[in-house]
C-alpha cells in the first residue's frame, strides 16, 4: 500500500488519505467477513473493530468537505 503523493495542496493530500483509509476499511471489513465463524468471537473480532473503526473514519471524513 505504499503510494507516493504527487498532489500540491493540503486538501489534496487529505482527500487522498481519506480515499487510503476507505480503501483499508473496505479490505478489513472483507477480511473479517471471510474469517470463520468460530473464530469471529475472538481474534477475528479484533478485525471487525478494525473495520468499524476505519468505516466510522471514512464516514466523519464525508463532513470535512
Amino acid at each position: 500500500m505504499t503510494k507516493s503523493w504527487t498532489g500540491n495542496t493540503i486538501s489534496c493530500a487529505l482527500e487522498d488519505a481519506y480515499f487510503e483509509i476507505d480503501q483499508l476499511g473496505e479490505d478489513m471489513r472483507e477480511v473479517f467477513e471471510a474469517t470463520p465463524e468460530q473464530f469471529k468471537d475472538n481474534s477475528g473480532r479484533w478485525r471487525g473493530i478494525a473495520a468499524d473503526i476505519l468505516e466510522a473514519s471514512e464516514r466523519a471524513s464525508q463532513y470535512c468537505w
